[in-house]
């Protein structure tokens, strides 16, 4: 220790340029590093998420789900494959191994996808943003007895998605809504005795369905019957 002091003490200008030179590398180091409040220590994972409103659960996992999960299971460096099928919605996570970084996973998975036959209904998988500690918030729109499913998804898609968009920071918003049950109250606003009302409420289902598919506001729109 004695012998340092009195190299530094006798080479200050040598120890001033290798201090400056460290402070400048430092700061410099500094500004380029990615810092994150929450590092993400997990292999990359690509999130491939489906939608197709009116299918059950059974039938998104027969024609989406085990589709997309046959066409990405020999992806190279693939470490394990987790699905969900819900109500209209197919959720397929693509874990790699630490071999990839999440660039390269993400092109192995594009490739895989692109390779996909056409699904029922021409449903499109979406590769979702969101990893494994990027989720940051969940909640769930609830309006008066009076607003239907649809509206609600309308208000979700339209207003509340663009502002949460608008916010810095956030990747990407993702909705979901169950339309099964403004379906069912459609079909029970029909009489089944009356051939009449039941081609009406069929008619406005396919419009309905149209809408939905289009993505477009239904709320004060008129279905030509």
């Amino acid at each position: 220790m004695n012998a340092l002091i009195a190299f530094s003490i006798k080479q200050r200008v040598l120890v001033i340029a290798l201090f400056v030179m460290t402070f400048v590398g430092g700061l410099f180091t500094f500004e380029q590093l990615n810092i994150e409040a929450y590092p993400d220590p997990t292999p990359p994972m690509v999130d491939a998420i489906t939608q197709s409103p009116g299918l059950s659960a059974k039938e998104i996992e027969r024609y989406i789900t085990i589709p997309i999960e046959t066409q990405t299971s020999a992806l190279r460096n693939l470490n394990s494959v987790r699905t969900i099928s819900l109500y209209g919605l197919s959720d397929v996570k693509l874990q790699f191994t630490f071999d990839y970084s999440y660039e390269e996973a993400l092109q192995q998975a594009l490739n895989g996808l692109s390779q996909l036959p056409p699904l029922l209904n021409g449903a499109q998988p979406q590769i979702s943003p969101a990893s494994p500690i990027g989720e940051i918030y969940r909640y769930r729109l609830v309006g008066p007895p009076s607003m239907t499913v649809l509206e609600l998804k309308t208000l979700q898609d339209w207003v509340l998605q663009r502002r949460f968009r608008s916010v810095p920071g956030v990747v990407d918003v993702t909705g979901w809504a169950q339309l099964h049950a403004l379906y069912k109250r459609l079909m029970a606003a029909g009489k089944p005795h009356k051939l009449a009302l039941v081609a009406c409420a069929r008619k406005l289902l396919i419009f309905v369905n149209t809408v939905v598919a289009r993505g477009a506001p239904w709320i004060g729109k008129t279905a030509q019957i």
